[in-house]
């Protein structure tokens, strides 16, 4: 019912969530493309920033951030720990790569379908921020993340208007997500994303965790 120290969740968070998208509902179309815009700026700059950290290059640092210690994110006092340590996996502003990926996921479809039923103008916009999100989303190595993203594909390909802008333009950020998704698993091969990619087996332990909780979620 109430939040917990660790995940900050709970019943009442949830209630906010739903108050809060009720209202967003009621927004006039004005409002409405100010709150889209600002998800396109704000997922962009950390895109941007996923990306950074993927090839080892942190952003953090240079406005005077540091990253937190287990202890500190966890909020724990009786264990002992070090700062993270994340290798090749990129979390963002989000002190980890599984809430990173999570964040990718929902921003991602939303991006997609501004940039492709966008005007021309915005078009390059959109379509910019669309890449920096999905080089977020691969550089968390996020599997759990990767599978929602891949069914959202599928949902746009069916739901989207069908017109030559339309399958021009979803064809057009289909190449280039294929080739950020091999540019980054040729330049970073400690990455190891064509492993973490075939591990996605229905055996494997991690992903039969996550779909026992879908399971009984739903």
């Amino acid at each position: 019912f109430f939040p917990s120290n660790s995940r900050g969740e709970g019943l009442l968070i949830y209630v906010a969530y739903i108050a809060l998208a009720l209202a967003a509902a009621r927004l006039p179309r004005r409002y409405i493309n100010v709150v889209l815009m600002a998800i396109v700026i704000s997922g962009s700059l950390i895109g941007a920033i996923a990306v950074g950290q993927y090839y080892g290059v942190d952003a953090h640092a240079w406005v005077g951030l540091r990253t937190l210690t287990v202890n500190e994110f966890y909020r724990l006092t009786s264990t002992p720990g070090g700062s993270f340590s994340f290798a090749t996996r990129s979390y963002g502003t989000l002190g980890n790569p599984v809430f990173l990926g999570g964040y990718a996921a929902l921003l991602l479809p939303v991006i997609v379908t501004l940039a492709v039923q966008g005007k021309a103008r915005w078009w390059w916009g959109y379509a910019g921020a669309a890449t920096l999100v999905y080089a977020a989303l691969v550089g968390s190595q996020t599997r759990a993340a990767w599978i929602p993203s891949a069914g959202a594909a599928v949902l746009l390909v069916g739901w989207l208007p069908r017109s030559s802008q339309v399958w021009r333009r979803l064809a057009l950020l289909a190449g280039v997500f294929t080739a950020v998704t091999i540019i980054m698993a040729l330049t970073n091969p400690r990455a190891s994303l064509g492993e973490r990619a075939a591990s996605m087996s229905p055996r494997a332990p991690s992903l039969q965790e996550r779909l026992y909780i879908w399971k009984h979620t739903l």
